[in-house]
């Protein structure tokens, strides 16, 4: 993953109306993948960012392994953490989006997803 840009009116929309400063936003990554712990990225602060997080899964490669990869997905959750001039989490962690990444085009290596 590498860069994201948030949408200022969508995001004052989901905060209840309360414009946030790019300093006062905070994003990060959730990944799950295969039957692995989910890991994050660190947050980014802004609208626009970039996650530069590197994961890293050992897997046992069998049928039952390769057929997930040809089939299923890496799901991705991006969380919006805005902070408040005092420092103080208005309303906690805001869930922006999820996103379903084929296995099949991560492994391709393929540009176009």
């Amino acid at each position: 993953m590498s860069t994201a840009s948030f949408d200022r009116v969508t995001l004052i929309q989901l905060m209840g109306g309360h414009e946030l400063l790019p300093h006062q936003m905070r994003t990060f990554v959730s990944i799950d993948f295969y039957n692995h712990d989910s890991k994050t990225t660190d947050q980014a602060e802004g609208y626009d960012v970039s996650y530069n997080t590197l994961f890293s899964f050992r897997n046992v490669v069998d049928d039952f392994y390769l057929k997930f990869l040809d089939n299923e997905h890496i799901v991705a959750d991006v969380y919006a953490v805005p902070i408040s001039q005092s420092g103080f989490k208005p309303n906690g962690v805001i869930k922006l989006g999820t996103a379903k990444l084929p296995l099949i085009k991560v492994i391709e290596n393929d540009s176009s997803f």
